[in-house]
């Protein structure tokens, strides 16, 4: 009797430490993922403004953005969130939220012939901070739902908060928002942060970031494998192992 209780001690111990190593494990990839959406979408902001710049002012001619993304996709081959249709998505995000984002957000600056990367990321001394880190936590195909199905900026900003709070999902945002459910609340928090309960709630936050934009964007096995010179040692590895892989088989 005595050994069977140390075994279901011991069985007991383990699953406690299974549940805790589990729970960090989806924590840090949940932070992981933010950390990883943030540096996408501020790219994605800045590649917008550029095309806008470039492409409202008559600086390039009719049909400049689906030649570019034709080029990126040879230069950059296996990486495909840059589609004609994705580029003017990336215009539409810009122009949209630029007036509301930059007004809060002097540092940023249009510049027609760079791109800036870094207009995005919030300064822990701007009172917009809270704003910013909501925007920054939602996906891109959250975003273009948004501006897709909801005019308003107020309301754009409340499905911000509550996609991030309740961990929407993007079909169901869209329903939330067909059914304009941002009526239904009051002022939202200014206080921004989403808590991490448990790891069933981890994977729910987790599945925000199933986006397929940001799975294309960390894809790095394919890229530029015309140029491995400049490709990182490990992408190298990554392909030399695929392509013994297909030998094999």
């Amino acid at each position: 009797m005595a050994k069977e209780a140390i075994i279901r001690q011991d069985t007991a111990d383990y699953n406690s430490a299974v549940q805790t190593i589990k729970e960090a494990i989806l924590r840090s990839q949940y932070k992981a993922a933010k950390l990883v959406n943030r540096e996408m979408l501020s790219l994605y902001y800045g590649i917008g403004r550029y095309i806008s710049a470039n492409s409202r002012e008559v600086f390039w001619g009719t049909g400049a953005i689906k030649t570019i993304s034709e080029r990126l996709r040879k230069e950059l081959p296996g990486l495909k969130g840059f589609s004609q249709t994705n580029l003017r998505y990336m215009r539409i995000f810009y122009e949209e939220w630029s007036p509301i984002i930059e007004a809060k957000n002097p540092k940023s600056s249009a510049v027609a012939d760079e791109i800036d990367t870094d207009s995005l990321l919030p300064v822990k001394s701007s009172t917009t901070a809270d704003d910013l880190e909501k925007f920054l936590n939602l996906s891109f195909s959250h975003h273009i739902i948004i501006l897709a199905e909801e005019k308003n900026i107020e309301k754009r900003w409340k499905y911000i908060s509550l996609a991030i709070e309740n961990k929407w999902d993007k079909r169901f945002l869209k329903t939330q928002i067909k059914e304009n459910v941002a009526d239904k609340y009051g002022a939202m928090p200014s206080n921004f942060g989403v808590t991490i309960k448990d790891s069933r709630d981890a994977i729910k936050a987790l599945n925000m970031f199933k986006d397929e934009y940001l799975l294309d964007f960390i894809n790095t096995e394919e890229i530029g494998i015309r140029d491995l010179a400049d490709i990182d040692e490990r992408v190298v590895e990554q392909e030399i192992i695929h392509n013994i892989k297909k030998f094999i088989m």
